[in-house]
Parts: C-alpha cells; structure tokens; sequence
C-alpha cells in the first residue's frame, strides 16, 4: 500500500530549521530537510578553508534534531575546548569531515552518518559545490562570505541582495524531493544567510515554482541585526517570493499571535531585537493565510517552541 503520510520538505539553515525538524518528527510524516552549506564562520569555516569542502555545520544540527537519541545527538553537538588545534571544532562536523574525505561524496557522508545516528527522515546539503555567499549593501559595498554578512551587527545600511560567489547546481535529491513534496517549509531562520543562500542555488527555485506542494512560511519572531532590521513580517514575505521567484502568494504563513499588529509588546526588545511586526494588509497580498499560533517559547520569546510550531504546520498541511 501506499505511504499516506504527506511528504514534508524543511528548507533553511542555523538553528530555525533544527527547532522545526525536532517538533515535525514526532508527527507521522515523511521528513527531509534541505540545508544550507555557506556557512564561513567557526568550526564550518575553518574546515571548509582547511578541507576545500562545503559547510558542514548545518547539516550536523539537522541530523542531531532528528535523531532519536538524546545521548548521541548531545554528543554529535559536542564542542571541543581548550587550547589545542581541536577548540571550537564540534565531534559532528569532524565525524562529517571524515565520512566526507573518506568515501569522497558529501551527500554519502551524510546519509551514512545519518544511518549511524538512526535520524528520523532525512537530510540533504542543497548542492556539494564550494560557493561563498555575497551580499551587496544599499550603499554599493560588497560583503563576501556568509560570516560578514551574519555577523556584521546594527548597521543602518541594508542589504540590497545576497548572491552566490559563482554558480552552484543543487543536489538531484534536493530537488527531487521538492518536486515530490506535499508540502514545503521555508524558515525559520537569518533570512539572508540561512534561509535566502539554498533559493539562490541552480535548480533549488525552478523545483519549488514546480512543485504542486503546500508552500508554508514560517514567519520570524525577531528582526537580525546587519540583515533585518526594521523589516515587517511583509518584508520577509517579499523577499522569499522574490528569491523563489514565485508570482504567486505562500499559501500559508504561521506567524506568533504575541506579532499582532498594535501588540503593546511589540517595542520590546527580545534577546536585544524587536519583534517583527505582522503588518495584515500588506501581508494578506502575498499569503492565502495569516495563521496566528502560539509558536513562541514561553521563557525565550525570541526563540521556537519546537512542538507548537510543528503543530500549527501540520494544522496548515492538513487545511
């Protein structure tokens, strides 16, 4: 017989798309995450200069949010410390780095290690080519390298768009497992250098316009400092349907219910940045549905409460 369980696509990076992979597992689902390899900062960027290989570092997070197994998900996260060539180097990018050097295929290494950690679903680096990301500022400077753009700070000069150093071709089961999705979920995630980058690969969009699939966004609970800032929950929005290259709206978008416009706590400042606001009218152009849930954690606003968001994703999977 037929699987019936819809076939669910995560696209992002950094710390959003594990927070949503850890809640989507534990629902009957077929899981596959599509994850960003631009990473130039820490223990990615140190490899990848060392190694001349892809970002490793999102993938690791991504395979430890859907194992099963707590102890060897904790030690996959492992940071190393301490002064020796080893400090800040996590067991799973080094264990990635190995499977990778050892059999000479990214997309191998990572099933195989993701086979050994016994992980829910599956996950796929959106292209094995080596690439930097760039970003071209308002005021006409180019930044290169993912880490510039992440970690530039408050800046009153916004991006004006992110590209790829040159092109790169996504991984055939990046697309298609896009092509065959039921539903796609973009975000959460730093829009420009976690969930823009895996948009800007060849083929990654073409797949995504083709795509019959349910096309969910959901919505960022704080702004970023250097990417973001002053940009309503409409400015997010636009900025994925210009990189997918969609003329059509997201069919739904899931957004806190503490973002609602007017929100006396919205000039509150969570882990030092204000809320995105949901501006509805500019919203209602762009998405088939605004769905207000309770997707925040209690205790860290600024952050995703895994179980509650993957409820109200399947709540718009199944509408």
């Amino acid at each position: 017989m037929p699987d019936p369980r819809p076939k669910v696509v995560v696209i992002g990076g950094g710390t959003g798309c594990p927070a949503i992979l850890r809640g989507l597992k534990g629902h009957p689902v077929d899981l596959t995450a599509i994850v960003t390899t631009m990473d130039s900062g820490g223990s990615s960027g140190r490899l990848r200069q060392e190694f001349n290989v892809p970002a490793l570092g999102d993938i690791r997070r991504a395979l430890a949010a859907l194992t099963d197994d707590d102890a060897l998900g904790s030690l996959s996260e492992y940071r190393f410390r301490g002064e020796s060539s080893l400090e800040g180097h996590t067991l799973g990018n080094l264990t990635l780095l190995a499977l990778l050097l050892e059999r000479g295929d990214l997309e191998e290494a990572v099933e195989r290690l993701g086979s050994m950690m016994g992980i829910r679903g599956a996950v796929l680096p959106v292209t094995s080519d080596y690439v930097n990301l760039c970003a071209l500022l308002k005021d006409g400077q180019t930044l290169v390298g993912e880490a510039s753009i992440d970690l530039r700070g408050h800046s009153p000069v916004g991006v004006e768009r992110v590209y790829l150093s040159e092109p790169a071709t996504a991984t055939e089961k990046a697309v298609s497992a896009l092509l065959e999705a039921d539903a796609i979920v973009i975000g959460p995630g730093d829009l420009y250098t976690s969930v823009i980058p895996n948009l800007l690969v060849d083929g990654i969009a073409t797949a995504i316009q083709s795509s019959d699939a349910k096309r969910i966004f959901v919505g960022n609970l704080v702004t970023k400092p250097g990417e973001t800032e002053g940009y309503k929950l409409s400015d997010f929005l636009n900025e994925v349907l210009r990189y997918t290259g969609l003329t059509d709206w997201l069919d739904a978008v899931i957004v806190d219910s503490g973002h609602d416009t007017g929100n006396p706590r919205a000039g509150e400042l969570f882990a030092g940045n204000p809320l995105v606001e949901t501006d509805d009218e500019a919203c209602q152009e762009l998405a088939g549905q605004i769905m207000r849930r309770d997707v925040a954690m209690a205790d860290s606003p600024w952050l995703h409460d895994s179980a509650h968001a993957a409820n109200a994703i399947m709540e718009a999977i199944n509408s």
